[in-house]
């Protein structure tokens, strides 16, 4: 177990006695001192407009600052507390952010699931109160202990795995066409097809693939993000759409717009063989090693 240190941010509906800003509404309520004021405009950028009567009750993101900052956010809907939000409001949403270094993050290999399995996040308003106090605007810096990944559980398989990692190593060449992931489904099976892509990704890959799993209500730019999700399909995008309730990706994906063959090689002919995704993903992380230290062979997946 090792651990690694990131900046807290909290966004949600604060009274203006008690706003850092002295407003009532959304806002940034409380923040890590280390973060800066651009920062927190670029991150709020990235976290408005969630509605959780349409979106569902919780909305997972990822994604890098213009610094390289990963940010990990957890957005989850709250019920109102009238001595911070005032009268009964319908639709109340708090994000919980936490805001990671470069050195950091790849301490927790470029993974954002490591650090939402292993970070606190914080999805009641008293509980926000109760560790920042009410008012305050600050958050501290939080040390998060890593465990190791656990068991990757997932239904996806065979070709349909293989062809849902290559829209991952596809990431770059999206994002220069304009184009985007479009995850259909709930959050559930949304959140496993993530899963899935970071854990057989090569860390370093893993950078380019930020995702919001809950869009509805988002005005997404041409490229904005690697995936998006949503319950139904959305129109005016480019979009590639996979359906993850069914499990379902398109077929005709082209070739693989990366230099990283030999490792899309091994991982795609085990996937293909149904090899179970654990044991797969095992084989992935020591390929990964393996392709660092510039050693060109592998384990045999049946070992």
């Amino acid at each position: 177990m090792s651990g690694v240190c990131a900046e807290q941010m909290i966004y949600t509906w604060v009274k203006a006695a008690f706003s850092p800003a002295r407003y009532d509404g959304l806002q940034t309520a409380w923040k890590s001192e280390r973060l800066s004021a651009e920062s927190v405009r670029e991150i709020e950028r990235h976290i408005q407009c969630f509605r959780p009567s349409r979106q569902g009750n919780q909305r997972l993101q990822f994604f890098l600052l213009r610094d390289g900052t990963a940010v990990v956010a957890s957005a989850k809907a709250v019920r109102s507390l009238p001595q911070m939000t005032g009268a009964h409001r319908d639709g109340l949403f708090a994000v919980h952010c936490l805001a990671l270094g470069r050195e950091d993050f790849s301490r927790c290999g470029n993974d954002p699931f490591r650090v939402l399995d292993a970070g606190r996040f914080l999805d009641d308003l008293q509980a926000m109160i109760d560790a920042f106090g009410l008012g305050t605007g600050r958050a501290p810096r939080v040390e998060i202990a890593l465990r190791d990944p656990g068991l990757l559980r997932a239904r996806w398989y065979g070709e349909a795995a293989w062809n849902l990692l290559r829209l991952g190593f596809q990431a770059p060449a999206l994002r220069d066409r304009g184009s985007m992931v479009l995850l259909i489904g709930e959050q559930q099976e949304i959140e496993e097809a993530l899963r899935v892509v970071f854990r057989l990704m090569p860390a370093e890959r893993r950078l380019s693939c930020s995702f919001d799993t809950a869009v509805e209500d988002v005005r997404l730019e041409p490229g904005a993000l690697w995936a998006a999700g949503a319950r139904s399909y959305l129109p005016g995008q480019r979009f590639i759409a996979v359906d993850v309730m069914a499990r379902r990706v398109p077929g005709s994906l082209g070739p693989l717009a990366t230099d990283d063959g030999f490792y899309e090689e091994q991982i795609g002919r085990w996937l293909r063989q149904g090899l179970p995704l654990e044991s797969v993903a095992k084989r992935a992380a020591v390929t990964d090693a393996h392709r660092k230290t510039g050693v060109t062979r592998t384990e045999d997946p049946h070992d």
